[in-house]
């Protein structure tokens, strides 16, 4: 309750913000550790035939809550807060197909796309040497170019390209733009 009093104390004296995203991170292991302490105060005031039966109710207590959010929030396919990357790799691995099909003096590949997967896009291009793809940019939208990776709610894309993939769970689409054959 003190480093509580204390986080509101600073937020209203020298006007310093709450923890952010990580609260929990404080909060959380302070809890368990008072806790730990009041379980450790009763463990120790009953009789020493119970003891061990009161040890192996609170781990039960505890480890079964803990397990069943594990699992029922266990992803193996993005962070939470990087959760518009999931499908980037999938994106990439249709240009990875499209780039070994075109030979040595073909023309480039490029890819319009949110400014948000440019980093993703060019490490898949550079991990997995698609030489023949130009690096992803932050620019505008191009609706010139080989491809658009964008989010479906972008209005300005157009109506008339054709998709070939789309991700329901994150709302992106991967279209063949007016620049691709």
């Amino acid at each position: 309750m003190l480093i509580v009093a204390g986080l509101v104390a600073e937020h209203h004296l020298f006007n310093a913000n709450y923890p952010a995203e990580r609260t929990a991170l404080l909060f959380i292991p302070l809890l368990g550790l008072a806790f730990y302490e009041c379980a450790t105060h009763w463990h120790q005031k009953m009789q020493p035939r119970l003891q061990p039966v009161f040890a192996a109710f609170l781990m039960v207590v505890l480890a079964l809550p803990l397990a069943v959010h594990f699992v029922s929030n266990a992803n193996l396919q993005y962070t939470h807060t990087w959760q518009y990357d999931a499908h980037t790799k999938a994106v990439m691995a249709i240009l990875e197909s499209e780039n070994a099909r075109h030979p040595d003096g073909a023309e480039k590949i490029t890819i319009s796309n949110s400014a948000l997967f440019e980093p993703a896009i060019n490490y898949y291009i550079e991990t997995r040497k698609m030489n023949r793809v130009q690096p992803a940019t932050r620019d505008p939208l191009n609706v010139h170019a080989g491809f658009i990776y964008e989010f479906e709610s972008n209005p300005l894309i157009p109506n008339d390209l054709s998709r070939v993939a789309e991700f329901k769970d994150i709302k992106t689409v991967l279209f063949k733009g007016k620049g691709g054959k």
